[in-house]
């Protein structure tokens, strides 16, 4: 499969970034893994230990009839396991796991989405064959199919706190895997039915107390809405870039986003007040892992 983009520039983060004025970054610290169109790269959110862990992605040509690249390989979707030592990845249909140095093949196939449990030992496996979608739980490393729930499930996360699983279905829905009862959250267009309107990342992201989502409405906004009165604010407005949460802060006060391209935003969760904390990071998928 190719993949037609253009070239994008190279990665510079944004060392020393605090200011005397306006949030307090120097709490903030992770890494952060992202695809820039051509490979799968990790590096420190604050700079260092820069390293490419693919490399299959440079088997490009130019194309002088679109005057652009195309890519022979095309890399999706990376996302950290909760503790920070694993990475999965897919390339073309496949996925992978980056781990220790090396990555290996892992034997999962027709997934839309996927994340992890919070404890990092099981992986959501969003499928979507349009027949018959469903939602299935298997254990990392051994592959055992633990559970399945019919139904479409849209970029579904894992409460960090109780067996809930938040996802898209026409509206944000949450899915009580114990009991098997949902929850309507909130009306949203974000998806509609089983054909997903949205190409990003994560526009789902739980609290680190469970008790809030964090996501992406139709309009690009960011909202957070509380489990316990399902009470909505705005947390970012609308706007034409398409929003990609990255990750809440360990302390709940902090979202961090992709808001414009290139570049990763923090969020203040009670003031909406934003900062950029890292600049020219080409990515179109991205993660990151905090602590």
């Amino acid at each position: 499969m190719f993949r037609l983009t253009i070239l994008v520039g190279s990665l510079m983060l944004l060392v020393g970034c605090q200011k005397d004025e306006g949030l307090n970054l120097g709490s903030i610290n992770g890494k952060v893994a992202y695809v820039d169109e051509w490979n799968i790269h990790k590096e420190n959110i604050r700079g260092g230990a820069y390293k490419r862990i693919t490399s299959n992605g440079d088997v490009h040509s130019w194309d002088w009839w679109c005057f652009c690249y195309l890519y022979s390989i095309t890399y999706d979707f990376p996302i950290w396991s909760p503790d920070g030592s694993k990475l999965l990845f897919s390339e073309d249909n496949d996925y992978f796991v980056y781990q220790d140095g090396s990555r290996s093949l892992i034997p999962i196939n027709n997934v839309k989405h996927i994340s992890w449990s919070p404890d990092g030992n099981k992986l959501l496996l969003s499928k979507t064959d349009y027949a018959s979608p469903y939602l299935e739980i298997v254990e990392f490393d051994s592959w055992n199919s633990i559970n399945r729930f019919e139904g479409t499930f849209a970029f579904p996360r894992w409460s960090p706190k109780d067996n809930l699983i938040a996802y898209f279905f026409d509206g944000l829905k949450v899915l009580d895997m114990n009991s098997g009862e949902v929850s309507h959250l909130v009306d949203t267009t974000y998806t509609i039915g089983i054909f997903y309107s949205r190409t990003v990342n994560n526009p789902i992201e739980w609290s680190p107390k469970g008790d809030r989502i964090a996501y992406v409405k139709e309009d690009n906004s960011l909202a957070i809405i509380s489990i316990s009165d399902r009470s909505e604010e705005i947390l970012y407005p609308a706007s034409d870039n398409e929003l990609d949460i990255l990750g809440w802060t360990p302390d709940d006060q902090y979202l961090l986003a992709k808001i414009e391209m290139n570049y990763v935003t923090v969020i203040n969760t009670s003031t909406g007040e934003t900062e950029r904390i890292t600049e020219d990071i080409p990515f179109s998928d991205g993660d990151v892992y905090l602590y």
